[in-house]
C-alpha cells in the first residue's frame, strides 16, 4: 500500500474511532461487494461500542441475506444526525441513492471506493483502484484500527471478495487478493456457504427468465457483441424484481467470441438500468457509462438511461466502435 494511502486508511480510522455512530451507505443497485464489506465493517464497528446503522435503497438479495445483521438493515434514512456517514463504493452523486444530502446525515463524510474517477466530495476519501473490491479495502481497514476480525466478518469480507471477482475468474484478481482470501479462511470464513449463496442459490423464477432471455439474445458484429432487453412487464411474468437481477448480467455473459455484453432492464418508472461487460481490454466499456452518468470498471460497468429511446443510441455506439 502506498504511503498517502496508508495515511487515508489512518485518518479513516480516527475518524471512526472517535464516533459515537456511523451510518454506512452503498451505491444503488446493491450488489455483493457492498453487502459484505458493510457487514464487515458494521461488526467491527460495534465489537468497539459504536452504534452503526446500515442503509441501503435497495431491497436484499433474498440470497445474500445469510451474512449476520442483514436483517438489521434499513430501507430510509433515520430521523437522526449521525456522527459520520461512510458512502461505499459511491463513485459520483448518481450512484447515491435518492435524497440523500450528506451534510443532512452526518457531521463528517467518508469515501470509500475502488472504481476509477470517483467525483464524490468527502471530508475523508479511500480510494483504491487497485483493490479488486471494497472488501479489501475493509479488511485492511480493521486490520489497521486493530479490530479483530472474527469468523461472520471473515465470511462477510470473503463474499465482498468473490462477488467482485466472480469467484476469482476476473482480471481484477490479484497477488493480494488471494493473500487476504488465504487469511480470512485462517479467521474462520465459511468459503463454501459463501461460494455458494453468491453463485449457485438462484430462485426457479430466475432460472426460467435467465432461459428465456437466452433465447432472444441479439448477436451484432460477427457475434463480438452481444445484447438482450428485459422489460419491466416481463420481468413481473416471471415473478421477479429488480433485487433478484442482480447476477443477469454474468448468467448471460458466457458465449465464446464475445467481446462486450450490454443488458437493458426496464424499470417501473419507465428508465433502463444497463449492465454492460467487456472481456477484453482492448475494449474498456466505462466510457459508455460515464457517457450516461454512470461509472464501474474498464471491463464492467453500468449506468441509467432516461428512457428506452436510448438503447438504440447505445447499441449504433457500440457497434460503430467495434
Amino acid at each position: 500500500m502506498e504511503k498517502k494511502d496508508l495515511e487515508s486508511l489512518k485518518r479513516i480510522g480516527d475518524v471512526l474511532k472517535k464516533s459515537k455512530s456511523v451510518i454506512l451507505i452503498p451505491h444503488v443497485n446493491i450488489d455483493g461487494d457492498d453487502l459484505g464489506s458493510m457487514t464487515a465493517l458494521s461488526l467491527g464497528l460495534n465489537s468497539l461500542g459504536i452504534k452503526t446503522v446500515c442503509m441501503s435503497h435497495d431491497l436484499i438479495p433474498d440470497n445474500l441475506k445469510f451474512l449476520r445483521n442483514v436483517d438489521k438493515f434499513v430501507f430510509s434514512l433515520p430521523d437522526e444526525v449521525f456522527d459520520t456517514l461512510v458512502f461505499m463504493e459511491c463513485t459520483n452523486l448518481k450512484r447515491v441513492p435518492e435524497n440523500i444530502v450528506p451534510q443532512n446525515i452526518a457531521k463528517t463524510v467518508i469515501n470509500i471506493d475502488h472504481h476509477v474517477g470517483n467525483t464524490l466530495v468527502a471530508d475523508e476519501s479511500f480510494i483504491d483502484i487497485s483493490a479488486s473490491a471494497v472488501g479489501e479495502m475493509v479488511f485492511d481497514l480493521l486490520n489497521l484500527m486493530e479490530i479483530k476480525i472474527d469468523s461472520e466478518m471473515a465470511t462477510a469480507l470473503y463474499l465482498s471478495i468473490i462477488s467482485d471477482t466472480g469467484g476469482f475468474r476476473y482480471s481484477n484478481t490479484t497477488e493480494k487478493t488471494f493473500d487476504i482470501a488465504r487469511q480470512l479462511l485462517m479467521l474462520g470464513a465459511d468459503t463454501s456457504l459463501a461460494s455458494k449463496k453468491a453463485f449457485l442459490s438462484n430462485k426457479l423464477e430466475f432460472v426460467r427468465l435467465s432461459g428465456y432471455l437466452m433465447t432472444n439474445l441479439k448477436s451484432e458484429c460477427g457475434g463480438k457483441f452481444i445484447w438482450s432487453h428485459l422489460t419491466f412487464e416481463k420481468m413481473q411474468e416471471f415473478g421477479l424484481s429488480k433485487k433478484d437481477l442482480g447476477r443477469l448480467p454474468e448468467t448471460l455473459n458466457m458465449i465464446d467470441g464475445c467481446i462486450v455484453f450490454c443488458l437493458f432492464t426496464e424499470k417501473e418508472d419507465g428508465t433502463i438500468s444497463v449492465s454492460l461487460r467487456s472481456s477484453s481490454n482492448d475494449h474498456p466499456i466505462r466510457d459508455y457509462a460515464l457517457a450516461y452518468g454512470g461509472g464501474g470498471h474498464m471491463l464492467a460497468s453500468g449506468c441509467t438511461l432516461d428512457s428506452k429511446d436510448l438503447i438504440v443510441e447505445l447499441v449504433e455506439k457500440i457497434k460503430r466502435d467495434l
